[in-house]
């Protein structure tokens, strides 16, 4: 005699196993509510901290930013070619003195900022122009041990 072919017992849509484990994953929520609440907290917290850090660097480089193209304006002025004689003017030694002055308040302002980096540079630039290369020479390792752009180390070295 044939056996009767045995139908699978339908199950329902709601395992009782499944209601069971999302009811132990509510107990415990509620069981670990202090310890969620105070994770997503410090969560929170962290990013509110390095949101308003990247928000102050970010005004720092813009202030730097600001004093830095002061400063190299006035540097500018003495790379002139009417400036640049071998023997240089008055006013070109006094706007090279001014430049220098400008670029070390980059620096003592903002030292850790690109525009910091970039005013050393130029300062030790200056300090070349105007024949003072012990002082240059002393600006340019200073830059080396402190700022190592990969981008400006063969202008430095």
């Amino acid at each position: 005699m044939p056996q009767p072919i045995k139908s699978s017992a339908k199950h329902s849509v709601f395992d009782s196993g499944e209601l069971l484990r999302s009811e132990r994953i509510q107990y415990w929520f509620i069981e670990n509510l202090r310890t969620v609440v105070t994770v997503v907290g410090l969560m929170a917290l962290a990013g509110s901290a390095w949101g308003i850090m990247t928000f102050v660097q970010h005004r720092a480089e813009e202030r730097a930013a600001l004093l830095y193209v002061v400063a190299f304006t006035t540097y500018q002025e003495t790379l002139t070619p009417e400036r640049q004689l071998r023997v240089l003017a008055p006013d070109t030694k006094e706007m090279a003195e001014r430049a220098i002055k400008e670029f070390q308040a980059v620096r003592e302002q903002y030292p850790r900022t690109a525009h910091g980096a970039l005013a050393l540079f130029h300062q030790a630039n200056a300090l070349a122009t105007l024949e003072r290369y012990d002082d240059a020479v002393a600006a340019y390792h200073t830059w080396l041990s402190t700022y190592q752009r990969k981008d400006l180390v063969p202008l430095v070295t």
